[in-house]
């Protein structure tokens, strides 16, 4: 077998992974960030769209809500209200495998102290021609906010489906691990 058809197979199966499978991976982590202090937060500019694939290159921390791999980001300060917009992408379009990660968001202040901790209650499904289906959603950023770190919790909620060709609907597994979508705008600028 030639290297660039083995490289193209594991790679088609690493994106096929099972959510038990990326669990089982995430808790035999041992590379956990110790605080949040220590994270590498990457500068963010106002209305940049960033694509990111959260996946095991990313670190590891222990938050309150369980282990979960994370992003995190600085924001600049913005005279008006921003808001944070995400899109998150499903693994597969194959439905047994598909599976979606549905972000959290927990933001700091200057001195990188929590300020909020926002879970994702509600997400709207649409479908891009290139990546796929997706679930977007938009959530106000708070005004003391400087920092946010994006990551997963265990949950049920909300339930996300996707519907196969046939018309049959099925129940999407979160996913520690996907490919997410962020930007933050300031909401006169956005329009």
């Amino acid at each position: 077998m030639k290297l660039s058809t083995l490289l193209l197979v594991s790679v088609i199966v690493a994106g096929c992974a099972s959510v038990p499978e990326l669990k089982q991976e995430l808790a035999a982590k041992n590379q956990v960030t110790a605080s949040v202090s220590e994270m590498q937060f990457r500068p963010l500019r106002l209305s940049e769209n960033v694509t990111l694939a959260l996946d095991g290159d990313q670190p590891a921390f222990d938050f309150p809500e369980g282990r979960s791999l994370y992003a995190a980001w600085a924001i600049p300060k913005a005279q008006a209200t921003r808001q944070l917009k995400f899109k998150t992408y499903l693994s597969t379009q194959y439905l047994p495998k598909a599976n979606v990660l549905v972000p959290s968001f927990l933001f700091l202040d200057d001195a990188k102290q929590s300020v909020a901790l926002v879970k994702t209650n509600s997400l709207k499904r649409d479908v891009d021609f290139w990546r796929g289906v997706y679930f977007e959603g938009e959530i106000p950023v708070p005004a003391s906010a400087s920092y946010f770190v994006l990551f997963t919790i265990d949950s049920e909620s909300p339930q996300l489906y996707s519907v196969s060709e046939n018309g049959h609907r099925r129940l999407l597994p979160h996913a520690p691990a996907g490919t997410v979508d962020v930007k933050v705008s300031a909401l006169d600028n956005d329009r």
